[in-house]
């Protein structure tokens, strides 16, 4: 890391037992209502095929109850806390607490009765509204324990605000919400009613590509008044087939109180285990990618003491550390408020290290562009943007008006969660079109690319003209020639892609400088996709699937997806196709 300007046992059994090993500051003012939600209750169950994700609890009412682990951190899965007259329990899931399976369980069960019954304010008999979800009302209705708490059963398959006097819970999937619903459990809730809420923030993000979590996810607009947000990443179990319950979260699982915590003085963090002080950084870390540049957290990180001007600069070879408390929130806060600003985008330092530089006197060109609008994914333009200096699209139809997004940057790993970080852990901004004509900067820089977020059935496309990027080497299999490939190899971008219309390679530059074929290379590989498509006995793929080399990646050494990750390593081996077809491959088979 650089700072510029300063300087014999069961898998279960072991779980549990590191699990409590952790130090926790001073409880909050909530430890009373924490212990009345875990009342009898030692473990909860969750679905055996679900992953779960984490909370945030940001609002000064709301607190922390169940904590699931994040690498070497540990982030709520259940939280909690009052909304006007009324009390919610969030969930870090839609549905997988909820379960016939998990609710089998006694104390998932009872768990679920003592939340009914917190957020009812023990009212007896209970009335308790479940909407869209069938198969958990019907089981509920037939459960003795919650027939034993006078809890009654409502099947909603739609809000009637006509039914609200006489009804004290709602259980609802945030995902169900349409802003008109949301609106109303809102005013529900507010009223004094009680709400129980799942939501899953990764799940939500692969369904609903070039939204976000913060502006778009149904379950943040509902609960962020409240102080409780979901956010990306998974959460793993904390005994074999669920939560641990004990030791209650402390301050340094709750957000804001992390950030007060972090900006105290040395002598009181002093006072404090490095343990508590890591997990607070982390907590801190996770909130600021969904809450408002207003809230008071981004506050006190940013007025936080520490020598200034402190800018941070992880690297391969000076990486920042889960140890380094102060430096991951700091970067953190950077980033966001970076990757978030739409005017005077800063150049992060860290850009020049990854994803590279481009060199002084590269020049800049306009460069026209057409969108295949059946498409799903990425497309490339064979552009390159600038860290920090704006490129300008323009678009020839207003129809590409909340239709198409612009994307700048390929390296989409997120790696918050990592333990050590060797880049910034984000570097990627996306935005969806708002006007015909675009202005967009990235403090990274990175790839150009476009896409629409609904492609269409029937053949069509979009063109449009993007200024104020530089070239990269881009091949194009079928169309680029030999002779032209002489010149765009040496284009000035630091990132290339070798393209066809089955997969997509991109990689540091340096890696085809001195490449003469590609075409030899995208045979090869165009090759091994189609052979994988029959393997899988499935359609051709419509969309070319995507290998991106990266510096560090978020899980194991080459991971699925879209695109699929690899390190570096790899790179000078994608091309040679000799080494690709003898045992020296590196992996890649």
């Amino acid at each position: 890391m650089t700072r510029l300007g300063c300087h014999g046992i069961t898998g279960a059994v072991l779980t549990v037992i590191v699990f409590g090993a952790i130090q926790a500051a001073e409880r909050g003012p909530y430890q009373q209502d924490q212990s009345a939600l875990l009342e009898r209750v030692g473990e909860i169950r969750i679905d055996p095929g679900a992953v779960p994700g984490p909370l945030c609890v940001v609002g000064d009412k709301a607190f922390p109850v169940v904590l699931g682990r994040s690498g070497s951190s540990f982030q709520p899965v259940v939280a909690a806390g009052q909304w006007g007259a009324g009390r919610v329990i969030a969930f870090g899931h839609t549905a997988a607490f909820w379960t016939e399976e998990t609710l089998s369980h006694p104390e998932t069960r009872r768990f679920l009765a003592n939340c009914l019954s917190w957020a009812g304010r023990n009212a007896t008999p209970l009335n308790v509204a479940v909407y869209r979800m069938p198969n958990l009302a019907n089981f509920m209705r037939n459960d003795e324990e919650l027939r034993r708490h006078q809890i009654r059963i409502m099947d909603w398959g739609q809000l009637n605000p006509a039914f609200f006097p006489q009804t004290h819970v709602l259980i609802v999937n945030s995902h169900d919400l349409s802003p008109a619903a949301g609106s109303l459990v809102n005013d529900f809730v507010r009223g004094g009613g009680g709400l129980l809420v799942g939501g899953l923030g990764w799940g939500w993000l692969q369904l609903n590509p070039g939204k976000s979590l913060q502006n778009d996810f149904p379950g943040n607009l509902l609960l962020s008044e409240m102080g409780i947000l979901w956010v990306d990443g998974y959460l793993e179990r904390t005994t074999r087939e669920g939560f641990a319950t004990s030791p209650l979260p402390g301050r340094e699982h709750h957000a804001l109180e992390a950030a007060r915590l972090l900006a105290s003085g040395q002598r009181e963090r002093e006072d404090l285990p490095d343990s508590v002080i890591e997990q607070a950084s982390q907590t801190v870390a996770l909130a600021v990618t969904v809450i408002p540049s207003n809230h008071p957290i981004r506050r006190l990180v940013s007025t936080t003491k520490t020598p200034s001007p402190y800018i941070v600069v992880p690297t391969p070879k000076s990486p920042i550390r889960k140890s380094d408390t102060m430096a991951r929130a700091m970067l953190q806060l950077q980033v966001r408020q970076a990757l978030e600003a739409e005017t005077a985008v800063p150049t992060h330092p860290a850009a020049a290290t990854f994803p590279g530089q481009v060199p002084p006197n590269a020049n800049t060109i306009r460069k026209r562009i057409r969108i295949d609008t059946t498409l799903p994914g990425w497309q490339s333009t064979g552009l390159y943007a600038i860290a920090g200096r704006p490129i300008t699209v323009e678009f020839d139809s207003a129809e590409a008006i909340g239709q198409v997004f612009i994307q700048i940057g390929c390296h989409t790993d997120g790696l918050w969660h990592l333990d050590e970080w060797k880049r910034v852990p984000e570097v990627v901004k996306r935005i969806t079109v708002q006007t015909q004509r675009v202005t967009v900067a990235s403090p990274f820089g990175g790839p150009i690319y476009l896409g629409t977020s609904r492609p269409r059935s029937s053949p069509g496309q979009m063109a449009c003209q993007i200024d104020g990027a530089v070239e990269a080497p881009f091949y194009v299999h079928g169309v680029t020639t030999t002779r032209e490939w002489q010149r765009i190899r040496l284009q000035p971008a630091p990132w290339a892609e070798l393209a066809s219309d089955r997969i997509i390679l991109t990689l540091p530059s340096e890696y085809v400088r001195q490449l003469e074929r590609p075409d030899e290379v995208m045979d090869f590989w165009t090759a091994v996709i189609e052979a994988c498509d029959r393997l899988a006995g499935g359609m051709p793929r419509r969309d070319a699937q995507r290998i991106v080399c990266d510096v560090q990646i978020s899980a194991g050494y080459m991971h699925a997806g879209y695109p699929i990750m690899t390190h570096l390593d790899i790179a000078p081996v994608l091309v040679n196709v000799d080494r690709l077809q003898s045992n020296d491959h590196g992996g890649v088979w």
